[in-house]
C-alpha cells in the first residue's frame, strides 16, 4: 500500500463512520477549550490575589500558628 491508498482508506473510514468523527472531533474541542478556561481562571485568581495582597503595602507579614510566630516573605 502506498500513501496516496492509505489516505483515501483513511478519507473512506472516516466518511462511512461520520457521527463518530463529529463527535470526536467536538469533544476534542470541548476539552481544549474547557483546559484553556479553567487556565485563564486560575491565572486571573492569582494575578487578583497578588494585587490584593500587594495592595496592602507591606512587603512581609506574619503567620501565627499555636502562639509561634513564623515570619513569612512576598515574593
Amino acid at each position: 500500500m502506498n500513501l496516496l491508498e492509505n489516505i483515501r482508506e483513511g478519507l473512506r473510514s472516516v466518511q462511512a463512520n461520520m457521527l463518530r468523527s463529529v463527535l470526536t472531533a467536538l469533544i476534542v474541542a470541548i476539552g481544549i477549550t474547557s483546559l484553556v478556561g479553567i487556565l485563564t481562571a486560575i491565572d486571573g485568581i492569582e494575578y487578583s490575589v497578588n494585587e490584593s495582597l500587594s495592595s496592602l503595602g507591606v512587603n512581609t507579614f506574619d503567620v501565627y500558628s499555636n502562639g509561634t510566630e513564623v515570619p513569612t516573605r512576598m515574593v
